[in-house]
């Protein structure tokens, strides 16, 4: 239902916070960041599962204060990220700089980008046909030397299946969730 929501987030069980990150967009995550980390000072904190499944991407300066909540420690301990096959660009680097920075658990499905990857994409207008096309600009290289990977893999390895969307089930956030 929040699909369209650039990021928010809600109580799913006593001490269990659920963030979704559906867009790195600038101004969003302020108040979420200081959301998360008043959560994880509350007495019987568990646990923030944070969400990235449904998010392509953005602008990767806008993520420095969620992911310095992630970082701290009372969250970085007690972390499970879902990701997911349309977890790339920007989202991409985000979950790579939360996977080197906290000692989150990964749920899900690999994610759709690599580590690094183009992007930052400009319009062309094709100069004869005058349709436009959309071309990668930018290279965004891991941190990582040689990073080679095609993926981001998750420790708790969810996939979705069709009866699990049918039914309404959600095994990725149930898997994080404990």
């Amino acid at each position: 239902p929040h699909r369209t929501d650039p990021i928010w987030s809600k109580e799913l069980a006593p001490g269990v916070l659920y963030v979704q990150y559906n867009a790195v967009d600038a101004g969003v995550v302020g108040d979420t960041a200081a959301a998360v980390t008043a959560y994880a000072r509350r007495p019987g904190f568990r646990r923030v599962v944070l969400d990235v499944r449904h998010n392509g991407g953005g602008d990767n300066r806008t993520y420095a204060p969620l992911l310095d909540a992630l970082r701290a420690p009372p969250v970085s301990r007690h972390l499970a990220v879902i990701v997911g096959r349309a977890t790339f660009s920007a989202a991409m680097n985000f979950v790579d700089d939360v996977a080197r920075a906290t000692k989150a658990t990964f749920v899900g499905e690999p994610t759709g980008g690599r580590p690094s990857f183009y992007g930052d994409v400009s319009d062309v207008v094709l100069p004869h046909s005058r349709i436009v096309v959309h071309v990668s600009a930018r290279y965004w290289p891991s941190p990582v030397p040689n990073d080679r990977r095609d993926a981001l893999r998750t420790d708790v390895p969810v996939a979705l299946t069709s009866a699990d969307w049918l039914a309404g089930r959600d095994p990725a956030l149930a898997a994080a969730a404990r």
